[in-house]
């Protein structure tokens, strides 16, 4: 047997915190993230060669890249990123983030990016 009513849910109340406190850890965070990308965008880089200290935000960041050619029925070509370099504005040797853990997470707080693409 069927019917044409539509059947109720209930629900327990909500348990944890109130809106007030939410807001409070959400400000919280907010506060906690800006924080951490000013400390982000202010690290400072020593070059291995020149041993000069500069801000990354100062700096650029070059992304490379390679082509991968078309192939079969329906396989286009694009560009695959590579590895990625940091310039250093005094000697203008570029750093391979291999070899620099983490430089490549702080890509977006470099002073400038640009994109270097090799056939």
């Amino acid at each position: 047997m069927f019917t044409n009513k539509p059947a109720r849910i209930f629900f327990a109340p909500l348990g944890g915190p109130d809106e007030e406190a939410l807001k409070a850890a959400y400000a919280l965070i907010t506060e906690s993230e800006e924080a951490i990308r000013v400390q982000k965008a202010s690290a400072l880089f020593k070059c291995a060669r020149c041993e000069e200290t500069t801000p990354i935000s100062q700096m650029e960041y070059i992304q490379s890249h390679w082509y991968t050619t078309p192939h079969g029925c329906t396989g286009g070509d694009y560009w695959t990123p590579g590895e990625g370099y940091a310039l250093c504005p005094e000697c203008g040797i570029e750093h391979r983030t291999h070899f620099s853990p983490g430089l490549a997470d702080l890509k977006e707080y470099f002073g400038k990016q640009s994109d270097r693409r090799k056939d």
